[in-house]
């Protein structure tokens, strides 16, 4: 028989019924470790002191302790927190679906911690630590119901409660790939020296070979700059569809600690044991219940390193890339570092106050003929545009280094109905390094259009 220390908010049904309490005030209730045991069937016994006899459903009241019987299978765990009322009475808390996550399960790369653990020692002495996080629309919060719910805001809550001086910086952008990622992970996370970073565009990127680059390159930088990375792997619900096999494997060749909600959300919601509605009402976006169950999943890993006696290992270096690697070096060209031939675009100078106002520092063009031409350096070039909900939207022809046959139309109709993209199309993947010309052109307009074409950026990568 083999014992384990329950610590964490975790509270879900008992096998003889939901578990009802009386009301109390919220305020009046402090967590109380419980000592649980495991039997030769499978069920765990916890006994709570308490310092008055109650009546709890689903419990035996024994006197001065009360037991819970809980189930433990496959698919996950039951756990238990009581919250115990100094002043007598006992009582508990229904917190959902995350007191039946295996939250070992989640840990699939457990990675080397010793960058990790230096951020603690750093932030153990009290020094100020910056904690970062970058993602697609997730990690930027939607529909949560406000930003302190999101999974973000809530690991980095943890951080705070550990250590006090930690600053964080959300730089997640709705419906983005690690491709827009590395691109802008300098100018939107990187030079403000983040300690730590967490990375989560599974959703957002497609399983194949290119993103695989993307995110080696994405990675690679981000290590290049000296900060610790955890990578996060979110997955749809209804699907199970996620980039998270190739994914992880550069979070195994960078030796990174992982976490998967494939591999311990997921199944929950797949067995009918948690509705997938409790948890997310698009089976993509959390809600608020989903982001802390997703939180959940990172805090516990990062109580783990955090409550490691000794260190996990020495410095890890960076290896050769697994990838080509043609995305490491990918700079933006927008209106403020680039010098452009404008003929009918013009520069949009609106001045952006976040960097979740997308479509800032572009160029915009209304009428068929209206021409823009870059030269870029790189052996992979991108174009980086708004597609939109309001229509008509005009459209564009890009071509790189004059080959016609080889144009690709820039459609700003966006087919969808969740608000503007920001949509990037690849002109050239694993072309010459040398200075390419890329020149891009609206081809159809008309007088009804209810927005221009909007370049959002030209992007070389190399």
């Amino acid at each position: 028989m083999r014992n384990r220390r329950i610590t964490a908010a975790l509270l879900a049904a008992c096998l003889a019924g939901t578990l009802a309490v009386p009301a109390q005030g919220e305020d009046a209730w402090q967590p109380q470790t419980v000592a649980v045991c495991e039997a030769e069937d499978g069920t765990f016994t916890g006994n709570v002191r308490v310092e008055r006899k109650g009546s709890v459903t689903g419990f035996q009241d024994d006197g001065d302790s009360c037991t819970v019987t809980v189930q433990i299978d496959e698919t996950g765990f039951y756990d238990l927190e009581f919250m115990v009322k100094s002043q007598g009475g006992y009582g508990g808390r229904d917190l959902g679906g995350r007191s039946m996550i295996n939250f070992e399960k989640g840990i699939v790369n457990r990675g080397n911690w010793y960058a990790i653990q230096q951020v603690f020692k750093k932030a153990g002495r009290g020094e100020p630590v910056t904690i970062g996080f970058l993602g697609g629309s997730i990690t930027q919060g939607s529909l949560a119901s406000c930003q302190e719910n999101c999974y973000a805001s809530l690991v980095f809550q943890w951080w705070q409660q550990h250590f006090p001086n930690a600053r964080f910086i959300n730089a997640g952008i709705g419906g983005t790939t690690s491709q827009f990622g590395v691109a802008r992970v300098e100018a939107d996370l990187l030079q403000y020296r983040p300690d730590m970073i967490f990375v989560e565009f599974s959703v957002n990127d497609d399983c194949n070979a290119f993103f695989m680059e993307t995110y080696e390159g994405l990675v690679r930088k981000i290590l290049s700059a000296g900060a610790a990375v955890m990578l996060i792997h979110n997955v749809r619900y209804d699907n199970m569809e996620s980039a998270e096999d190739v994914h992880l494997k550069i979070g195994q060749h960078y030796a990174l600690p992982c976490v998967s909600m494939r591999s311990t959300i997921y199944p929950l919601v797949a067995s009918g044991r948690l509705p997938n509605r409790q948890i997310t009402p698009d089976d993509l976006h959390p809600n608020d219940e989903g982001h802390r169950l997703v939180a959940s999943v990172i805090t516990h890993f990062l109580e783990i390193i955090r409550s490691a006696s000794t260190p996990n290992c020495q410095p890890a270096g960076l290896p050769a890339p697994l990838t080509a690697n043609q995305y490491e070096n990918s700079v933006r060209c927008q209106n403020y570092n680039s010098q452009p031939v404008l003929e009918g675009f013009q520069p949009d100078d609106t001045p952006q106050e976040h960097i979740t106002q997308m479509f800032r520092h572009g160029f915009t063009a209304w009428h068929a003929g209206d021409r823009i031409t870059f030269w870029v350096e790189g052996t992979g070039i991108a174009v980086q545009y708004r597609k939109s909900v309001r229509k008509p939207a005009p459209i564009a022809r890009v071509v790189v280094d004059d080959q016609e046959e080889r144009a690709v139309l820039l459609d700003a109709n966006f087919q969808e109905d969740w608000g503007d993209c920001l949509y990037i199309d690849n002109v050239l993947v694993h072309g010459e390094q040398k200075r390419h010309k890329v020149e891009i052109t609206v081809v159809g307009a008309h007088s009804q259009d209810a927005v221009p074409f909007y370049l959002v950026s030209v992007i070389g990568s190399r």
